[in-house]
């Protein structure tokens, strides 16, 4: 097991106050927390709020500001920043030149125009120094289509109201690397969420409507980008799982004050996207392909093959590399970790107990001389899944079993090329342990050729590293191996 202690990503967000919990920094703080990050903040107003609407606000003086995020900013290393409300045309200005020290850190804008119940919290004024100061250095800015408007519009020139392709036209052209309009002021039927760059639209998502509005659903949003963005997902993909997360929080919101129709979009219950299957149980779901990543530094072409590999039907995704360093695994392991929960996958970590903890995943595999059972429980909670190797030991898999383990693994089934020294394991074991009362994953050597053989002798999944990564079509081989569990 790795002995390096690997910290969560770290966001800086700055942002009003809310003191009912459900937008503003609050929201941000919630949010980025469960993204698995460290969130830091730094007020830049004050208001008096319920969730019905803002009755007033005290703007933090833009010093004060400053001073807040350099003295952070001094001590830690920041992965993104978040910008939500600014206040004041003084900490536009403070804000800009504080980024621009800072030209390698993305920057996240949701642009609060207004409270989501309509009211006013930028005049005409701060807008235009927006556009001058602001806008040029934001990597994603995340309007809805009304703040677009606001934000792109020209009064000598506009006689008709924009339409939101020509609003992201004109605030790319103003330097924002990413325009992500959401779509739910728009008379459609559904809500259709747009993505542009300077080349024009890149995606566009539609997601049916919920009932009603949702308090502190933008600051929500724009900050699981952040976070994500900070955990090494590129914007398109960011964009996507932001939106899924988001939409998860809104459909089991509630409405946490006396008489109020307006749910809070953060008070659901508080699910991570990496473990967005802790709230069931995630032993239903663990039977079929079970892909285990190879060693390798080439992330470019890891990341394509076990996108293929998923599209191909593995359910379950262990990512293992003994090789890299700690800062590489960490990204490799978060982009993963994305890939595998886009496709319904569990994902799993192999041997390193605190990168499971630090990137939220599903679980961690411990072998012989790796942490104990026990231990990764512990490190990772109740709902984790904790795998063991056994090998070819029935009295191990027994006390795994008695430890805690969630399942446990026989092999090598077959001889192995990855570890050519492993002992076999016969397939009687599975005969065997049938009464162990978890899965019991085979592995070691499994091919297109043996897979049949190992299903058939008991292994409720099998274990795969050449027979998928190794073969020149990824996909069709995954196709193949999973197919033997349908």
């Amino acid at each position: 097991m790795s002995q390096d202690i690997i910290l969560p990503p770290i966001v800086l967000t700055l942002a009003g106050a809310d003191p009912t919990g459900g937008a503003g920094i609050q929201a941000d703080i919630l949010t980025l927390a469960s993204m698995g990050c460290h969130p830091l903040s730094v007020i830049t107003a004050i208001t008096v709020q319920d969730t019905r609407g803002v009755q007033g606000f005290m703007v933090i003086d833009d010093e004060w500001v400053l001073d807040q995020a350099r003295a952070v900013l001094e001590d830690m290393p920041v992965a993104a920043f978040k910008v939500g409300m600014i206040g004041s045309i003084d900490n536009v200005v403070a804000i800009a030149e504080l980024v621009a020290d800072y030209p390698d850190i993305p920057l996240i804008y949701d642009p609060v125009l207004a409270s989501g119940a309509g009211d006013e919290l930028a005049r005409e004024d701060m807008i235009h120094v927006l556009r001058d100061m602001l806008l040029p250095q934001v990597t994603v800015l995340t309007p809805n289509s009304i703040e677009a408007r606001r934000l792109a519009a020209n009064d000598a020139d506009d006689e008709e109201e924009l339409s939101v392709a020509d609003c992201a036209r004109r605030l790319t052209r103003l330097g924002c690397d990413y325009v992500f309009i959401t779509g739910t002021h728009e008379p459609t039927r559904d809500v259709e969420n747009r993505l542009y760059d300077l080349g024009g639209e890149i995606r566009v998502d539609t997601w049916p409507r919920l009932n009603g509005s949702f308090h502190g659903s933008g600051c929500t949003l724009a900050a699981a980008i952040a976070g994500l963005v900070a955990r090494g997902l590129a914007v398109p993909e960011a964009v996507k799982e932001a939106q899924d997360y988001t939409g998860r929080r809104c459909a089991t919101a509630s409405a946490p004050a006396w008489g109020s129709t307006f749910p809070t979009a953060c008070s659901g219950p508080t699910t991570t996207p990496a473990t967005t299957i802790a709230t069931r149980n995630k032993m239903q779901t663990f039977n079929g392909l079970y892909a285990i990543t190879p060693d390798t530094d080439d992330s470019e072409r890891l990341i394509e093959q076990v996108g293929a590999v998923l599209d191909g039907g593995a359910r379950i995704l262990q990512y293992r590399n003994k090789g890299s360093d700690t800062v590489r695994r960490l990204w490799q392991a978060n982009i993963l970790a994305s890939l595998a929960r886009s496709r319904n996958a569990l994902f799993i970590i192999n041997d390193d107990v605190e990168l499971a903890r630090a990137i939220g995943a599903d679980g961690v595999h411990v072998g012989r001389n790796d942490a104990g059972i026990a231990a990764a429980r512990a490190a990772l909670g109740p709902d984790a899944i904790v795998g063991a190797s056994c090998y070819d030991s029935l009295a191990l898999a027994h006390a795994a079993v008695a430890a805690g383990a969630s399942y446990v693994a026989f092999g090598a089934v077959y001889p192995s090329a990855t570890k050519p020294g492993a002992v076999a394991a016969p397939l009687s074991l599975f005969a065997d342990s049938a009464d162990l009362g978890v899965p019991r994953v085979a592995i070691g050597g499994i091919t297109a050729a043996n897979a049949g053989t190992v299903v058939a002798a008991g292994a409720d999944a099998i274990a795969v590293i050449g027979g998928l990564f190794g073969q020149a079509d990824p996909c069709a081989a995954a196709r193949t191996l999973a197919a033997l569990y349908r």
